[in-house]
């Protein structure tokens, strides 16, 4: 009798265990992450991967932790549906509490891009929004925004500041220069990115005025079989801080970690 109640416990202690266990593994499909074509953090060209995240998911995941990962090129509202749905596993984004809702995030950031202001070169009154400082003064402005930013969403509608919202972030450019608009508020790097592959780089400017400093993490849908990697996920890119591996991923893009 005693030696069927310690097989039971040694059999309850090893399903536990087996409960407990990543259950993301090398038989199983490759973790699937989407993005927006967001220039310099993730984006696709001539069939190749690149893109700062990228990089780094290529060497915590791929080459740290033995994970193999594609990448697929969504609009950004698609981007995050799927992840909701569980039909894709990640997205690297703000985790805002909606996000949370249907994901899990990394504790780690992959990066920490100031939030600033954008507007025409030849504003008329550029020395007045060189004044800009608070979100009260933006009241004063027409705003632009494209549909999916969730911090224009969290920090302009939110705070009451009337906004006019586009389909793609291209067309916010297009509306600067053709004053249909007087600013844009973004992520600074990507959206000098944006402004030059529009043509408009001699026309849109950006002010050393920062509203933000987004972190941006790794978001993982919560139907998704890797859902349980994050711990160790974050246990890795903390190792790539300390051994200089991240600095070294961003300095190839002229940014800072």
């Amino acid at each position: 009798m005693l030696r069927k109640i310690a097989g039971f416990i040694c059999g309850a202690f090893l399903l536990c265990g087996y409960i407990n266990t990543p259950i993301a593994t090398a038989e199983q499909a490759p973790l699937k992450f989407v993005t927006s074509g967001y220039k310099p953090y993730a984006w696709q060209e001539d069939g190749e991967d690149k893109g700062i995240y990228f990089e780094i998911l290529r060497e915590a995941l791929t080459k740290r932790m033995g994970i193999a990962f594609t990448v697929e090129t969504l609009p950004w509202k698609r981007c995050q549906e799927y992840v909701k749905s569980g039909e894709v596993d990640a997205i690297a984004t703000v985790s805002t509490p909606e996000r949370l809702d249907y994901s899990e995030a990394s504790e780690e950031p992959l990066s920490r891009p100031s939030v600033v202001l954008f507007t025409r070169v030849d504003h008329p009154k550029l020395e007045e929004i060189k004044k800009i400082q608070t979100f009260e003064d933006l009241k004063a402005w027409r705003v632009l925004d494209y549909l999916g930013d969730s911090w224009g969403e969290n920090n302009l509608e939110k705070r009451g500041i009337s906004v006019d919202w586009t389909p793609q972030i291209s067309m916010v450019f297009k509306k600067l220069e053709a004053d249909r608009g007087d600013i844009f508020i973004g992520l600074r790097e990507p959206m000098l990115l944006q402004i030059k592959e529009t043509g408009l780089q001699n026309m849109i400017i950006d002010l050393p005025i920062v509203f933000d400093h987004s972190e941006m993490r790794l978001l993982i849908s919560k139907k998704s079989a890797y859902l349980s990697i994050l711990p160790k996920f974050d246990e890795v890119m903390r190792q790539m801080r300390e051994d200089g591996t991240l600095q070294t991923l961003f300095e190839r893009y002229d940014m800072k970690e």
